[in-house]
């Protein structure tokens, strides 16, 4: 019987350094599914559901978070969304995240499923009723993010989604839907000084009552890796409106509609479009896939197809003075009601086309291929 009790003892004190084992083998686990890390950097968790931190540092989301008001984070404020949602729901206008003078903010989202929604974008101090970036506005700041979505947001003058005065914006792997403006810019906006670069990201379904349903430019702005798809504008550009300096590489620009010129891109300022895709756009007046207006266009290595315009230039439309180089591309199965059904160039306008196929186009009235107002110096492999 003693050793009976003996053996027993012996059995409890075992099983008992066997559960303090399991414990701290549980608790060793916990810490480290808890941690977060970007680039070897430790984030905090924040778990506060109705605010964002008001101090600079690197924080990640471990819920949703609805505000009252727009967060304005202090420079150096890094936030990973992990997979949450950020939601305006004041009763004012206001911009969901407004980003000041100096004031540098970092978003990651590692989840993938992280949006920022609900905004109504920054009023104006000047005139009444008049908003800007309903989803992120950036005054002289600088916006860095990696993945994520803004959806959903509105602006009565311009930025649905984001509106980048004198800053500098820089978007990877974002995707910005669903967004909607009175003005110019449905998705995006960078219509006073500064510049923005876009990189494999998705610009789709957003509308502007203005120019640009997916993006309207008139600073610095690089487009590589992306799609612009789906968006529509009540005037010109449905998919973009640029003015300024703008480059759009190894993208994919398609399905975009505008109810006057320019269904795919509309371009007033510098444009050049190497290794893309232009395709099944539509316009209700002229440049179903590019509309030139008076601007310089450079289209290389590109395929230029199945876009359609109500009027004139089913694939290209370049108005008088403007400029259009292309070079080493395809332009095919594009239609216009009216004349040049692949591309119109104006009275004035210089075309210059090389090593490039003209084919399968068509129009009701006058070229099928090209219509020419104005000159066009051709060069290498021409096939019409």
């Amino acid at each position: 019987m003693k050793r009976f009790k003996i053996q027993r003892k012996i059995l409890n004190i075992m099983l008992s350094l066997i559960l303090c084992f399991s414990m701290l083998s549980i608790s060793s686990i916990n810490v480290s599914a808890a941690d977060h890390t970007h680039d070897n950097v430790t984030f905090t968790a924040w778990s506060t559901k109705n605010a964002l931190p008001s101090e600079s540092g690197k924080y990640y989301l471990t819920t949703d978070v609805t505000l009252s008001e727009s967060w304005w984070p202090k420079d150096g404020t890094v936030l990973c969304l992990n997979g949450h949602t950020i939601k305006y729901s004041g009763s004012s206008y206001q911009a969901v995240i407004t980003i000041t003078e100096n004031v540098t903010l970092t978003i990651y989202d590692c989840d993938g499923s992280g949006t920022i929604t609900g905004g109504t974008g920054y009023l104006s101090i000047v005139t009444a009723d008049t908003t800007y970036g309903g989803g992120i506005y950036i005054y002289k700041g600088t916006l860095n993010m990696y993945g994520g979505t803004i959806t959903d947001n509105s602006a009565t003058n311009s930025g649905g989604g984001i509106a980048n005065h004198y800053g500098t914006v820089n978007l990877n792997s974002v995707t910005i839907i669903n967004n909607t403006t009175a003005g110019s810019g449905g998705g995006i906006s960078s219509n006073i000084g500064g510049s923005i670069s876009i990189n494999e990201c998705i610009i789709k379904n957003n509308s502007a009552q203005s120019y640009g349903g997916g993006i309207y430019n008139v600073n610095e702005m690089t487009i590589s890796n992306s799609t612009i798809e789906s968006n529509t504008s009540s005037n010109n550009g449905g998919g973009i409106s640029s003015g300024g300096n703008c480059t759009v590489s190894n993208s994919t620009i398609k399905s975009n509609t505008s109810s006057n010129n320019g269904g795919g891109i509309y371009n007033s300022g510098t444009l050049t479009v190497p290794d893309s895709t232009i395709k099944s756009n539509i316009s209700s007046n002229s440049g179903g896939g590019i509309y030139n207006e008076k601007g310089t266009l450079t289209i290389s290595n590109s395929t230029i197809d199945l876009n359609a315009s109500s009027n004139n230039g089913g694939g290209i439309y370049n108005s008088n003075v403007g400029t259009v180089t292309v070079s080493d591309s395809t332009i095919k199965s594009n239609t216009s009601i009216s004349s040049g059904g692949g591309i119109y160039n104006t009275y004035g306008g210089a075309l210059n086309v090389s090593d490039t196929s003209i084919e399968s186009n068509s129009s009701d009235i006058n070229g099928g291929g090209i219509y020419l107002g104005g000159g066009m110096t051709i060069s290498g492999s021409i096939k019409i």
